[in-house]
């Protein structure tokens, strides 16, 4: 799976402190064989130290349970190895790590943190006016500061929900501007068309002006929004979903991402935007020509990059 030396300690480490058996310990241990190569479905290589050297496993289980984690989400837990943000939005005040901004409109709401049972949530309010304009009707937050570069590893992961998916327009990942500056959405849908707004992001993008109200895939690279894709799967109104956005290479100038609805891959490579580009996290709601608001809730956000 790949997984580095301080990510395989640290999951030991979290399976010894859990109180995990010995069965699902001896599991993760490398295995003792022969060295040669062994006869399975896939090519394994055995090193000269009689441990499995190179193993590709498909769906790797633990006890009869599928791991849902990647290596390269595995490999996170190597704290010296990233940087990272994640919020669960606990407690009653918004972290500093963000900055959220509204129309307006008086029936929005900025960013509202709200304690339910075990769990904190951050809802966005876009207000109700008939001209669907985001700088009156909108509600959105950033990173305070353009801090996360457009390289390979750069991640966003949002769980969110939507009360309606009638008339309004979501923007989940990473922009070139911060709400405080400007309130706007990094890209908005008219008919087959991607418009882009920003300069450079990448995001999830649901839009209800679309020719097919689903999420789109959109890279804007310099303006120029061309590899942006329908992904064939649509939001459902009050029903949490998890969206993530991560940069998986760059080529020439462009940093290219892929994207993620519910762990599916629905992205391409091809979605872009310029290497190097200072970006921010964005979520960003807004209601459209419509007479009712609309509630965007954020059960947490999770930020990461490799460090430098």
């Amino acid at each position: 799976m790949g997984l580095s030396e301080a990510a395989v300690r640290a999951l030991n480490s979290a399976l010894s402190n859990s109180g995990a058996t010995e069965e699902i310990r001896s599991n993760l241990e490398l295995l003792e064989v022969t060295a040669g190569t062994a006869t399975a479905s896939k090519p394994v290589v055995l090193d000269a130290n009689s441990k499995i050297d190179t193993l590709d496993i498909t769906a790797p289980k633990i006890n009869g349970v599928s791991m849902t984690a990647g290596a390269e989400e595995l490999n996170s837990l190597d704290r010296s190895a990233i940087v990272s943000h994640f919020d669960d939005f606990l407690g009653d005040t918004l972290d500093d790590f963000w900055i959220a901004a509204k129309g307006s409109n008086g029936n929005g709401a900025v960013a509202v943190l709200t304690t339910i049972a075990a769990e904190g949530v951050v809802t966005l309010v876009a207000g109700d006016d008939a001209g669907g304009v985001i700088t009156v009707n909108g509600s959105g937050m950033t990173g305070e500061t353009l801090q996360w570069k457009a390289l390979v590893g750069l991640t966003m992961e949002v769980r969110l929900k939507v009360d309606a998916i009638t008339k309004v327009d979501i923007a989940v990942g990473f922009t070139d501007v911060a709400v405080d500056t400007t309130l706007e959405l990094p890209a908005t849908i008219s008919g087959p068309t991607v418009v882009a707004i920003a300069t450079n992001a990448a995001c999830l993008v649901f839009d209800t002006d679309a020719l097919t109200d689903q999420w789109y895939a959109v890279g804007v690279d310099g303006g120029d929004t061309a590899g942006s894709l329908v992904t064939g799967i649509a939001p459902v109104a009050t029903v949490y979903t998890t969206l993530r956005v991560e940069c998986v290479s760059v080529t020439g100038t462009d940093a290219k991402f892929d994207m993620y609805i519910d762990g599916v891959d629905v992205g391409t490579v091809n979605v872009r935007c310029a290497q190097n580009t200072l970006l921010t996290p964005v979520v960003v709601v807004n209601s459209e020509d419509d007479t009712a608001t609309h509630t965007l809730t954020v059960d947490y956000a999770h930020v990461w990059q490799n460090r430098p």
